[in-house]
């Protein structure tokens, strides 16, 4: 009996924890949108399986993660692959929200170009302590007119972090909270 009282919990657990997970290679996920730009599941750039996330934005534009249910903690962190075919210098804004109030926020300088791997713990955003999220929307903020895109692969809000991550240059505009 207890073995399969673990073997629930163990189940019950792994699939909370794959639960802020996504890798696009079913397409791109119900909970997620774009306002001012385009998201489809494609095959020209990717780094995990056959498949990423492209956002195709013009202008200003949003990408938003809704109905997320986790807890922003010191031992979490935001994790993903990042693909740019250019070096735009634009300017990508995280924000994580619960009940409509921002709970974190962090940015990314667009000064490179092809794959990057990107993780930054929650404790380096620099707001409050351990949150929860409902949603998170990414915005980005170009350096100057014209269409773009961005590929995102093998994202997970709910990460646990590498101790031996060194941040890149892309984190330059948050230098402070690391």
């Amino acid at each position: 009996m207890k073995q399969i009282l673990f073997s629930c919990l163990a189940i019950c657990l792994s699939v909370a924890a794959s639960a802020q997970t996504y890798t696009f290679e079913s397409g791109v996920p119900s909970n997620f949108s774009a306002t001012n730009g385009t998201l489809t599941s494609t095959t020209e750039h990717y780094k995990e399986a056959s498949r990423s996330l492209m956002w195709e934005a013009n202008g200003v534009s949003t990408l938003t993660i809704s109905d997320l249910d986790f807890q922003m903690t010191s031992s979490s962190a935001l994790y993903m692959q990042m693909y740019l075919p250019q070096v735009t210098n634009d300017t990508l804004v995280f924000q994580f929200f619960y009940n409509g109030a921002v709970k974190r926020e962090g940015r990314v300088l667009c000064n490179f170009r092809g794959w990057r791997e990107l993780q930054r713990q929650y404790s380096q955003f620099g707001q409050g302590n351990n949150p929860y999220a409902d949603k998170a929307v990414f915005t980005l903020h170009p350096a100057s007119s014209g269409k773009r895109y961005i590929c995102f692969d093998n994202l997970k809000l709910k990460a646990s972090p590498d101790a031996s991550y060194i941040p890149g240059c892309m984190w330059v505009l948050d230098y402070n909270y690391f």
